[in-house]
């Protein structure tokens, strides 16, 4: 999660410096971030060992899936800025996910049932 983090944030830095964004490069990276925030999804769902309920899993999922696609929409629509929050899921979700990933490596999953 660590590395795709900072391959996530770099990438796009690097292309609005060198004045290299394109069309193109936008929808590799939104198309990436989709398909990483699925398995992210998933992943942590693992964690809280939600994966035994089928219905929270898939909401989970899909209301994930369908936060990241009306962010995408309103930079599409508002000429390429991405507007996001002082607390966002592209850069607190994943260090959350840490946080309950080691709360899980050291209480143990059974926590997350009670």
């Amino acid at each position: 999660m660590f590395v795709y983090q900072t391959l996530d944030n770099v990438d796009g830095k690097q292309a609005r410096r060198l004045q290299n964004g394109t069309p193109l490069g936008m929808i590799m990276d939104h198309g990436c971030d989709g398909l990483g925030i699925v398995f992210l999804s998933f992943g942590m769902s693992r964690v809280m060992c939600l994966d035994d309920l089928e219905l929270i899993l898939w909401v989970f999922s899909v209301g994930v899936s369908f936060g990241f696609y009306l962010t995408a929409w309103c930079q599409y629509y508002s000429e390429g800025v991405m507007i996001l929050g002082k607390v966002n899921a592209v850069d607190d979700g994943i260090p959350i996910i840490w946080v309950f990933a080691f709360y899980s490596a050291i209480f143990g999953q059974d926590v997350w049932k009670t």
